[in-house]
């Protein structure tokens, strides 16, 4: 058997008896309800590996379409250099070397107080949930990804395309006030994507 966390993981698989879905199964004792104790709501966040699957690119180009005191801020492992020096070309090419910061690697024990210091993580990696956002979730953090993704996380509100225009769109329409509560994306969490829950 194959465990995967949504119906989009393993499509090679699609159709087997092989293929079940569990979801991630996010540890509560580990990642209980935390308070989001951001003072910069224009500091935007990104928590997963540096690969090409994850179109981190996008969400730099729609910087651009964001006011200047928006920045953002780079968690991640660089398992594709390639990749990794495209982005920071990127980053140069687009005037944002002020506005973008690539931060290495987090231990998770770290991951908390960086979740609670955001109030937006950006993920458009297209097909999957990575664990980052419900994890940010518990700590009051509010996902903004694709709407099919939205969708098996179990949330409603997303951005209309994979465009940077509709990211900065959206970002900009739940920079003060995110589509959920903090305790609305816990019990999310807590209900569909916990451990007790699988």
């Amino acid at each position: 058997r194959l465990f995967c966390a949504t119906p989009q993981s393993l499509p090679q698989y699609d159709g087997s008896y092989k293929k079940i879905v569990t979801g991630h199964g996010i540890d509560r004792t580990f990642w209980p309800k935390r308070e989001n104790k951001t003072t910069e709501p224009h500091k935007l966040l990104m928590v997963h590996r540096l690969a090409r699957s994850k179109r981190a690119g996008l969400c730099i180009a729609a910087l651009t379409k964001l006011p200047t005191f928006f920045t953002l801020d780079i968690y991640g492992q660089e398992v594709e250099p390639d990749y990794v020096a495209e982005l920071k070309a990127l980053v140069i090419k687009l005037g944002l070397s002020e506005r973008v910061r690539f931060l290495g690697s987090a231990p998770v024990k770290d991951l908390p107080a960086i979740y609670t210091s955001h109030s937006l993580i950006l993920n458009m990696a297209s097909e999957t949930i990575d664990k980052t956002m419900l994890e940010a979730m518990t700590c009051g953090c509010y996902p903004v990804t694709t709407a099919r993704n939205a969708a098996a996380i179990g949330i409603a509100a997303a951005p209309t395309e994979d465009t940077p225009d509709a990211i900065a769109a959206f970002i900009q329409s739940a920079i003060n006030k995110a589509p959920l509560s903090a305790d609305q994306m816990d019990q999310i969490v807590q209900e569909r994507h916990s451990l007790t829950h699988i």
